[in-house]
Formats: structure tokens, C-alpha cells, sequence
């Protein structure tokens, strides 16, 4: 009965999060997410960006103002570096 209760209390209250209903969004983590995502999708592929700069590697695809800051995420960071292949590995 928890773990069903915790199932499906975290995606909502992630939802809740990213869609601004709570107001807690400390260093624009979904943007840096949003981002590192975008990065990984557009520009990292299967085999990666190689040893970047996640801050560089996600300056485009960040909006104005949330720049200066890394993805925040270890396994996006990871993604951008090596690729779909490492990032599931």
C-alpha cells in the first residue's frame, strides 16, 4: 500500500513542479534539465560529444538568464559526454 501510494505521489508532485503549480524550482532545474535533454537528443547521439563542457555543451538550449550553470544531473552530464549508449549503460 505505501509503495503504490509513493508511485504515484512522486510523479505528481514532479508534475506539480514542472508545471509551476509549486512554486520550487531552485537554480532553473527543469530548464537545466529541458536543456541537457536537448542536448543529448540534438547533438550528442550515439556515441557522444567526447570530453566537453556540460555548461558549454548546454548554452543553446538554454533560454536567457539561466545561463552560467551546468545540467545539474549527473546522468545527462554523462549522456552529453558518451553518448545514448553510455548514458544507458
Amino acid at each position: 500500500m505505501v509503495s503504490v501510494a509513493i508511485a504515484v505521489a512522486v510523479p505528481v508532485f514532479l508534475g506539480l513542479l514542472y508545471y509551476s503549480v509549486l512554486p520550487i524550482d531552485p537554480a532553473n532545474r527543469f530548464v537545466l534539465w529541458r536543456a541537457g535533454f536537448e542536448a543529448v537528443y540534438r547533438d550528442s547521439g550515439l556515441l557522444g560529444q567526447g570530453i566537453v563542457g556540460t555548461r558549454e555543451a548546454i548554452a543553446p538550449y538554454l533560454p536567457d538568464g539561466a545561463g552560467g550553470y551546468t545540467s545539474h544531473n549527473s546522468y545527462f552530464s554523462i549522456s552529453i559526454r558518451t553518448g545514448l549508449v553510455g548514458g544507458l549503460a
